[in-house]
């Protein structure tokens, strides 16, 4: 199958757009982070009048993503602007902006620094940016008209979005480009129609025919198709005007709306994509199936970003229908990876074979060590150590500690070097990884009050004895499932899941109340009752397939406040789960002894993405244990 695109265009409609694995659909259009699609526009400061690759073509190459709380903007020719959003929110100085049709709506002026640098890549004099907020007076309130389609009822709706055109969500087909590319000289991409969903699989122009669509969780609803303008002449690489007006002048030719009260309307604008609202918020990945509903056909896939990733995942088909035997227990309530052992975590991951990965963030991708002997650290051993920040963004490993010391690590140096050191974990089993420098044992040093502690990064080519072969003592009337585990420096398993349900039990016989922190899962599912982990064998969440195989039994790490990173002085709550949540008489409590148990360790049948509010279905074991 080939690649296909989910875009996020954060500047107005006319800049280069994000692609990225995922968005958050909601009422007023698309959001994947903190990047919202259209959530800025450039204006003339004189006039108001908006800007647009219609007027200005460059437009198009400049590249834009919002990063903890930072615009970053970037030109062809090199020059950057970073703006503060939350000081804009702040300042909060009101501009009118003037959009087609002559339609009027306030934005936040972004400020003068701004203002200079978009008024020098666009040549003009007084180039403001402004930003969306939705307390913000508009007039952008599009409503559905009946002459949008011929002979089917426009259905009615009352749509508003950020500084999109006319809808939250537009989306093309491959299928249709594929048509339209088949008639022309000079091929054109998706990106010249600046969609925010492309749908792979179907036959071209079949949107034609859409009415409600259904993505996972997701519903959306089709009210009009969209009409195009000399803006998808613009090449989105070189911001170059076509000189044949092309692919507008061929869609003139066998695109233009059908006669009757659609002509009269969209007149001589060809027409390519569709125009949707959304019914039902959620979030969407790529290559989930897409129902029509009213039909329940399948219609195509949701296809892998073109830009943003070079296809590092294949994803699954997204699975509506489910086993009788797999009933729904609860919903995915929060989601963690950890990427440095025993570190503080950081909506939706990828589950692969040996873990959870978000974006650049695998967890448990490094670990501290003491260089001489290779005994590797965690928070029983260093309690602080939960209260240590870290993150991988652009290739670059940030760490910080709580008094505000502060590390950076290249991770593509640290593979390039390649310098190898042998670590020793539970049950003095060894595993290597690479040594992330002198620079950063030099921190890990000073923060864990050690003379040599080195930071290790998993590799999974490296020498490893971490290999988890389950054992049938790990339940006690249950048949264990025989699987063999690999993982980075998680304990046993790629993932370890809890629920709210348990946590709430367990906080009700506490007088000081602990937090999923405690217990560092990579996954927290709610409305379940409590315990009711201890009866699933397989799970199946969206796409994603998982099987569990042990309880997951605890330790003094469970003791440590995840805000202070100090031990409870009343080994809390540890104490209290041993004396109601011990393994069961038999080969089980031969097994895990006195460490009581809390969640479930698990493996991944089919990889995929889950998110924040999905569904979790699960078959149970005939019995607890």
């Amino acid at each position: 199958m080939k690649d296909r695109t989910i875009l996020i265009g954060a500047l107005g409609t006319s800049v280069m757009a994000c692609a990225v694995l995922s968005f958050y659909c909601d009422s007023e259009g698309a959001v994947s982070g903190e990047n919202r699609d259209r959530q800025f526009v450039v204006i003339d400061g004189k006039s108001g009048r908006f800007y647009n690759s219609s007027v200005k073509p460059l437009m198009v190459t400049i590249e834009c993503e919002v990063h903890d709380g930072i615009l970053n903007v970037k030109t062809s020719d090199g020059s950057t602007l970073r703006v503060d959003i939350d000081k804009v929110r702040q300042e909060k100085v009101i501009r009118r902006a003037t959009f087609q049709s002559n339609l009027l709506a306030d934005g936040l002026d972004c400020g003068d620094e701004a203002a200079e640098f978009f008024s020098r890549a666009l040549d003009e004099q007084d180039a403001r940016l402004l930003m969306y907020s939705p307390d913000l007076y508009s007039e952008r309130i599009c409503i559905t008209q009946e002459d949008w389609w011929n002979n089917n009822t426009v259905p009615k709706r009352k749509e508003k979005s950020a500084f999109e055109n006319t809808s939250p969500l537009m989306i093309t087909t491959q299928g249709s480009l594929d048509d339209l590319n088949s008639k022309l000289e000079t091929k054109v991409s998706t990106l010249q129609f600046r969609p925010v969903m492309v749908i792979d699989e179907c036959p071209a122009w079949d949107e034609d025919k859409w009415l409600d669509l259904q993505i996972g969780d997701v519903r959306l609803q089709c009210f009009r198709p969209c009409f195009r303008c000399l803006a998808i002449t613009v090449d989105p690489e070189t911001g170059v005007k076509d000189s044949n007006v092309q692919p507008l002048k061929k869609l003139r030719e066998f695109r233009l709306a059908p006669e009757g009260k659609m002509r009269k309307c969209f007149k001589d604008s060809p027409l390519f994509g569709v125009n949707v609202g959304v019914d039902r918020p959620f979030v969407l990945y790529l290559k989930f199936q897409i129902i029509m509903k009213d039909k329940a056909t399948f219609i195509g896939t949701l296809g892998a970003s073109v830009l943003a990733c070079a296809a590092a995942y294949r994803l699954w088909g997204y699975i509506r229908s489910t086993s009788s035997e797999m009933v729904p227990v609860g919903i995915i309530k929060e989601l963690y990876v950890y990427p440095v052992k025993s570190c503080k975590g950081v909506f939706s991951f990828f589950c692969d074979k040996e873990g959870a990965v978000s974006g650049e963030n695998r967890d448990r991708q490094f670990v501290v060590i003491d260089g001489k002997t290779g005994r590797f650290y965690n928070s029983s051993v260093k309690p602080m150590m939960v209260t240590i920040e870290c993150e991988v963004h652009d290739g670059i490993l940030k760490v910080k500690t709580s008094d505000g010391s502060t590390l950076r690590v290249d991770v593509e140096k640290v593979r390039q070097e390649r310098v190898i050191r042998r670590a020793t974990f539970q049950s003095n089993l060894l595993a290597d990884g690479l040594d992330c420098g002198d620079e950063a044992a030099e921190f890990f040093s000073k923060a864990l009050g050690e003379q040599d502690a080195r930071l290790l990064m998993y590799s999974p080519d490296l020498y490893s004895e971490r290999i988890c072969v389950t054992q049938e003592d790990w339940w006690n009337n249950n048949a264990v499932p025989r699987r063999k585990e690999k993982s980075a420096f998680e304990n046993t398993s790629p993932l370890m899941i809890t629920t709210q349900g348990s946590l709430d039990d367990l906080n009700s016989k506490l007088e000081k109340k602990v937090s999923t922190l405690n217990f560092r899962p990579v996954m927290v599912i709610e409305k379940c009752p409590a315990w009711d982990e201890d009866k699933w064998l397989d799970l199946q969440i969206g796409d994603v397939r998982l099987q569990c195989f042990r309880p997951c039994f605890r330790c003094l790490a469970i003791t440590v406040d995840p805000e202070t990173g100090v031990k409870d002085s009343n080994v809390q709550p540890l104490k209290k789960l041993r004396e109601f949540r011990l393994a069961p008489e038999g080969r089980m409590r031969n097994c895990f002894k006195d460490s009581p148990l809390f969640g479930v360790n698990v493996g991944v049948d089919q990889p995929g993405y889950v998110h924040v509010g999905q569904t979790v279905y699960a078959r149970h074991k005939k019995s607890a244990f």
